[in-house]
């Protein structure tokens, strides 16, 4: 089942942030969102089980690390469709 309200600002917030790139590591939502490590985490893995935002592997960045895109979904759900 898919929940179909983000739960607070910050996500709301995330979501903002990645529509304006083509994706986006974690350090650098971090960085742009000020959240601390383990609350991103959270709002990482809440925001894709509701397919908000997908996350996958870049091995092209250095060190690897998981990069994350803004779904259609993601993008209805903050106006920018």
């Amino acid at each position: 089942m898919i929940v179909t309200t983000l739960r607070t600002s910050p996500d709301t917030l995330i979501l903002a942030f990645l529509s304006k790139r083509t994706q986006a590591t974690t350090p650098a939502i971090q960085a742009a969102c000020h959240m601390t490590p383990g609350e991103l985490r959270t709002r990482l893995a809440w925001l894709e089980s509701q397919r908000f935002i997908t996350g996958r592997q870049d091995a092209r960045l250095v060190p690897p690390a998981r990069a994350f895109m803004i779904t259609s979904e993601g993008r209805r759900r903050i106006g920018r469709s």
